[in-house]
């Protein structure tokens, strides 16, 4: 009567597992973007990003303060007309028009505080140029970014399922040694107990995978096509750092970054500031030149005639006191140039630290694939070792549980090491200044269907349609 029950509750346990299984593969339906590699994606980010668009959109409207600032040091001009007619209410009843025209021209000769707004202006353009540049370049980062992350989300799903099929059959041979009386109630609870905690992993797995996808279409906009996110070749050989010296990557970042470019922008607007500021104390010179014409037409009393007139005149506007409102702007000017001098300097510490830190990402994560490669054999041959020996009676259940769990950790954190020295690869050429499109186009070359899976065909690819 107790095996009938154990026997009842392993079939209702082992078809739940096949649901579970079926219902993480659905996930691997999900609708994603179409699109055929990063190249694509990149595209589509470059194209929907709303963030790129905000940056473009600030950077457009930075650029009108160059020709604001240089329209208040060129000559204006003034044209007016007018016409009126009078009328007396005398005792001849008196009546006549008067109309005329006027033009003017205004010159300011001299505007140093006019001056230094325009060179701020130009300052400023550079400072929205440079951080337009470094949006582009954190766009690519973030394109990569979530790209790898549906893959590696795909590639722990699949492990996922393969541990879960993996534990199903030792949780199958448990069931049959039982009936058979070779095996005993322990190994069905440790195969039941690792097939309970690769269901958890499944569904986890599953989710994760999800929202990945949706983070990569928070960036490339929402699409209704099929979209194959093709996979990283296994023989792919990820290249080292070049040059293999982090001072020269540190001296090009210092001289590339485009976020340092945009805190020396900065610094330049708050010198231009000062200047601006202390032109509140020199005198200021304009020109005007006007010319009048003026008509009266002739009536009961008047005889009428025209006006012209030619006008020019030169003003000269010296400061002298202004109630200590100058000195005031001039010392809040300099603190404001302080404070972006401040932080210039520590940007250049920041970029120092992430550039170094960025190589020894990429030297580790390089070091990492090769070590996580032989761990992965290591495991694969320990797990081999392990099921022989349990079919002698030297091993138990649970010590082929753990090295088929050894085994796929070993090749999740392969998966991820791969990965892992990509991005790094790319956050290091970000930090540089040096992140373009043709790196991507290099790392592309890496995806897709590698020469001894191809037999495998389109299976290896990770498919997600509508």
């Amino acid at each position: 009567m107790v095996t009938t029950d154990v026997s009842f509750t392993i079939n209702v346990q082992r078809l739940i597992f096949s649901l579970v299984l079926i219902m993480a593969a659905n996930l691997l339906s999900l609708p994603v973007a179409y699109g055929e590699d990063l190249l694509e994606v990149v595209r589509l980010a470059q194209e929907n990003d709303a963030q790129l668009q905000v940056a473009r959109q600030q950077r457009d409207g930075a650029t009108e303060q160059l020709p604001q600032s240089l329209s208040a040091l060129l000559p204006s001009a003034d044209f007016s007309a007018s016409r009126s007619e009078t009328k007396q209410h005398t005792y001849d009843r008196d009546q006549y028009a008067t109309s005329g025209y006027s033009l003017s021209l205004n010159i300011p000769a001299l505007h140093m505080d006019r001056i230094a707004s325009y060179r701020q202006a130009e300052a400023g353009v550079a400072g929205a140029e440079h951080q337009f540049l470094a949006e582009e370049q954190m766009l690519l980062l973030r394109a990569a970014t979530h790209y790898f992350d549906v893959l590696a989300a795909a590639d722990n799903l699949t492990l996922a399922q393969a541990e879960a099929k993996a534990v199903a059959r030792q949780l199958k041979l448990a069931e049959e040694g039982l009936k058979a009386g070779t095996a005993v109630i322990t190994d069905l609870q440790e195969a039941q107990a690792g097939a309970d905690a690769a269901q958890a992993q499944v569904l986890a797995a599953g989710n994760n995978l999800q929202s990945s996808m949706e983070t990569l279409m928070e960036v490339i906009g929402p699409q209704s096509k099929d979209f194959v996110v093709l996979p990283l070749k296994s023989d792919s050989i990820l290249p080292a750092p070049i040059p293999e010296d982090s001072d020269v990557w540190v001296t090009m970042a210092l001289e590339k970054n485009h976020s340092l470019a945009m805190r020396k922008a900065a610094v330049t607007q708050a010198e231009q500031g000062v200047e601006k500021s202390k032109a509140g104390h020199y005198p200021t010179v304009d020109v005007s030149v006007r010319h009048m014409v003026q008509d009266n037409e002739a009536s009961a009393i008047w005889y009428g005639g025209n006006q012209r007139n030619e006008t020019i005149t030169a003003q000269l506007n010296a400061p002298i006191f202004s109630g200590g409102m100058t000195q005031s702007r001039v010392r809040q000017a300099v603190h404001a140039l302080e404070e972006a001098r401040k932080n210039l300097e520590k940007t250049v510490r920041q970029i120092q630290r992430e550039t170094r830190n960025a190589f020894r990402d990429w030297i580790t994560s390089l070091a990492q694939v090769k070590a996580f490669t032989q761990s992965r054999d290591s495991s694969a041959s320990a797990l081999d070792s392990i099921r022989a020996s349990r079919e002698v009676g030297f091993r138990t259940m649970l010590d082929v549980l753990k090295g088929e769990r050894d085994f796929y950790q070993a090749e999740r954190n392969l998966s991820n090491a791969r990965y892992g020295t990509i991005l790094a690869s790319l956050k290091l050429k970000m930090s540089a200044g040096v992140l373009s499109v043709q790196d991507l186009e290099q790392i592309n070359g890496w995806l897709g269907t590698s020469k001894h899976e191809e037999s495998a065909g389109e299976n290896d690819a990770h498919e997600y349609h509508d």
